[in-house]
């Protein structure tokens, strides 16, 4: 299983445990479901392969954040502890890889116009 799914995996299980009678004041919405609706779209968007939708997620484990709230006020919050540790180690796994693969293709192109100009 690669990383990406693995954060998949974790954001379904967060999705999960947010049902019509979960409580959802502290974290700042009216209902669970326009939680479960923003959760959903931003997830869809993530495995359609918007990265950007990993900056979101983060900020939603972020502590008294949207998921440590809904998780304090529904009994889940240890469980929430242990799946946001494990986000952000595979956020930062990801970000870094990303930040590598996108230097390696900065300094490709800047190689690659190198060589178009000594072969003009």
């Amino acid at each position: 299983m690669s990383d990406i799914e693995k954060i998949i995996d974790i954001i379904i299980t967060v999705r999960k445990k947010i049902k019509d009678d979960t409580d959802v004041v502290w974290a700042g919405y009216d209902s669970p479901t326009e939680l479960q609706v923003e959760i959903d779209s931003n997830l869809k968007e993530l495995q359609n392969g918007n990265l950007d939708k990993l900056d979101t997620f983060k900020n939603h484990f972020l502590p008294t954040a949207t998921f440590q709230e809904v998780s304090l006020s529904n009994g889940w919050g240890d469980e929430l502890i242990k799946l946001a540790e494990e986000y952000d180690k595979l956020y930062e796994k990801l970000k870094k890889n990303n930040s590598q693969h996108t230097t390696m293709a900065i300094h490709n192109k800047g190689f690659i116009a190198k060589l178009k100009n000594w072969f003009s």
